[in-house]
């Protein structure tokens, strides 16, 4: 049966999933909900959230051909308020099966051998993105904001097993300087023999320009 954990940690929600996830339904309990504002982080996703008395009840979902799938992926991003805590949630699958949303006990980090370095961060003028590929696959990183939209395409092209490097000089797709605040650096590794891709995500500071 599909399953799902969820870890809720540093102001970010996430999900990691054995089977692609194409809606969740969720509820959050804490103090000064009020002051909560939640942005989500994934591109193609529709996603909306009401404050109903000590609680906050939100959706994401997608009419697109867009999926969450992965390990310790993150999806929301939560602002203000204070000891956030996952009240209960599920999920549907691609091919609409029901998922529960379980609380992990601990934090879930991808572990593999193609692992993702990012640095330095916070940054200013480029950040750096080393990673190593144990086979040949094809790669594509991107970067995107909190509200899950692409900001700029880094890589997207087959590469042979090595060791490799991309760098962001803080511009978008068409060449502007991208405003301070934060972003996320999504890398998916597929490597074309019938495994799911590998999908690598990490939360970047930009400062002031």
């Amino acid at each position: 049966l599909p399953s799902a954990l969820i870890t809720l940690d540093d102001g970010s929600i996430g999900l990691s999933s054995t089977d692609p996830v194409t809606a969740i339904q969720f509820e959050l309990t804490g103090s000064d909900l009020d002051q909560v504002k939640l942005f989500s982080r994934r591109e193609g996703f529709e996603f909306s959230y009401v404050h109903i008395g000590n609680k906050i009840r939100g959706v994401m979902y997608t009419f697109s051909n867009s999926l969450i799938e992965g390990k310790a992926i993150p999806i929301i991003e939560i602002q203000g308020g204070q000891d956030i805590q996952w009240s209960s949630g599920f999920g549907a699958t691609a091919d609409g099966c029901y998922i529960p949303l379980k609380l992990a006990t601990g934090i879930l980090q991808p572990v593999t051998e193609n692992g993702m370095k990012v640095y330095p961060n916070p940054f200013s003028h480029q950040i750096s993105i080393k990673y190593d590929l144990s086979a040949d696959a094809l790669v594509i990183i991107g970067v995107y904001d909190i509200q899950g939209k692409l900001v700029k395409k880094l890589v997207q092209q087959p590469q042979v097993a090595g060791s490799y490097q991309a760098d962001w000089q803080g511009g978008n797709s068409i060449g502007k300087l991208a405003p301070s605040g934060i972003y996320i650096i999504r890398m998916e590794i597929n490597t074309g023999s019938g495994a799911p891709s590998e999908i690598f995500t990490e939360k970047v500071v930009k400062t002031t320009n």
